[in-house]
């Protein structure tokens, strides 16, 4: 290990075994790549993922907890679909972006239609919102009628169609109101004469409600008195807004967070996926108009420096310099942030990410995690394509691992058991339920009665369902 270097902030290195005790009793890495055939190796480690917990909830006891960390969020929505796959209800701690959840964009839409009349783009989202359902035959004679104004476009339907009629209602109401009202008691009034929290609530259960909620309290907090300028604010706080945690997945042990949410924090298991993140890559400024860096052993003095311009070739090297030295204490940071994560860990850490290859040898991401422990243990592929280290006392290593799901084959007596991820139709669909075993499956169950029977017509996977069909 080499020296600390003072110029980027680092800490005298000190032995792991001497901070950590216990050392989890479970250590592994796994590693996707597009070897072996492999189309899609960030795929791969997320369905990975969604297994791997699937298989600790199983041993997991009453009051422990599994942790899933992030570095960032670039490959949020993946892991999230890999968890969703594998039947796995997820607590996630500023998840997604508010903004590209699709409830919200619909909802925001009436937002739009309400400040401004004019925007066609806003009323073609809002007929076809899920509280609308209005069909595209239905919408484009709509849209065809020669009336300047989208109400009066509607209004020429409304005694032809409830939907439309509804939909006249509830928009000329909030206009009538409009600067009396505030914006979100507007849109949600629309919102709910539409049944849209309905809507949402059988398309994504309690989730998409709850994103909803959150919306509506962008709104009233960004109230200004002026709808025009409500909406401008709203707009802008909402670019740096996450959907909150899922209510229908309150009970489940397991939480998804960033690494630096997870500071203070234990978990009896972790995950740590995306071990090629790069700490250096990109972001909305690459080169920044100008750079302020603190001068190594200059007791706090900074220095300033403006960008090159870009009519000339030569590059500034105060620029330079002070570029290089925040790029040493980002790595720095991200070296301490590393240090965080796999130190949350009780019992279980498991690491995970994508690797690439090159004529048979391992190319990990510059300057990443994944990078640094390659170069510890001196990671490398045998021959038979087998992942193996030369300095290495504790990992268990995997590469590109054969991931299947995990079929539930116990049997009681006449029960069958229904198999976690089967398509609906030829899992649960129209199976007669005993009773529901795991309790980490979605909400949303639609059921009837028959012969003192319930059978399944509607809901989400189950980890398994013990049900009355005869083998």
């Amino acid at each position: 290990m080499s020296a600390a270097d003072d110029e980027a902030d680092e800490v005298v290195h000190v032995s792991a075994e001497a901070l950590v005790t216990p050392t989890p009793d479970q250590l592994s890495l796994t590693l996707f790549s597009s070897e072996n055939q492999v189309d899609h190796p960030r795929e791969a480690e997320a369905e990975w993922l969604g297994q791997a917990v699937l298989q600790e909830l199983e041993h997991l006891s009453e009051k422990e907890k599994i942790g899933i960390l992030l570095f960032a969020r670039t490959h949020l929505p993946l892991y999230l679909q890999g968890l969703q796959t594998a039947g796995v209800a997820v607590r996630v701690q500023e998840g997604a972006p508010l903004l590209v959840q699709r409830e919200v964009i619909h909802l925001r839409q009436i937002a739009h239609a309400l400040v401004r009349p004019q925007d066609d783009l806003a009323w073609a989202a809002l007929l076809r919102a899920p509280w609308s359902q209005l069909t595209l035959d239905r919408f484009v004679q709509v849209a065809s009628q020669p009336e300047p104004s989208w109400l009066d476009k509607i209004r020429t339907f409304k005694k032809d169609s409830s939907i439309m009629g509804k939909v006249w209602q509830a928009m000329t109401k909030a206009h009538q109101r409009m600067g009396r009202d505030g914006l979100a008691e507007l849109v949600e009034n629309v919102w709910v004469e539409l049944d849209g929290p309905a809507a949402v609530a059988s398309n994504s259960s309690t989730a998409g409600v709850a994103n909803c909620r959150s919306y509506l309290d962008i709104l009233a907090r960004a109230e200004q008195g002026l709808p025009e300028d409500t909406l401008v604010k709203a707009e802008m706080l909402l670019q740096n807004a996450y959907a909150p945690p899922d209510p229908g997945a309150a009970p489940s042990p397991v939480e998804l967070m960033t690494v630096h949410r997870a500071k203070g924090l234990e978990f009896d298991v972790v995950f740590l996926p995306f071990l090629d993140w790069n700490p250096l890559s990109g972001g909305r400024l690459s080169q920044p108009p100008y750079l302020v860096e603190r001068l190594p052993a200059s007791r706090g003095k900074h220095l300033v420096a403006m960008a090159p311009d870009r009519r000339r070739e030569k590059t500034a090297g105060l620029y330079k310099l002070l570029r290089d030295i925040g790029n040493k204490k980002k790595l720095a940071e991200a070296k301490r942030l590393f240090y965080v994560a796999v130190t949350r860990a009780r019992r279980s850490l498991y690491l995970s990410g994508v690797v690439g290859t090159r004529d048979g040898e391992l190319s990990p991401q510059k300057d990443s995690p994944l990078r640094w422990l390659c170069n510890h243990h001196r990671l490398k592929l045998s021959e038979k394509q087998e992942l193996i280290a030369e300095n290495n006392d504790y990992l268990d290593l995997y590469f590109n691992p054969l991931v299947t799901p995990r079929i539930v084959h116990e049997q009681f007596g006449v029960f069958g058991t229904i198999a976690v991820n089967q398509p609906r139709s030829e899992s649960w669909q129209n199976a007669f339920v005993g009773k529901p075993v795991g309790g980490y499956g979605y909400s949303g169950w639609i059921w009837e009665t028959i012969n003192d029977e319930f059978i399944l017509k509607q809901g989400a996977k189950l980890l398994s369902i013990e049900t009355s069909v005869e083998d």
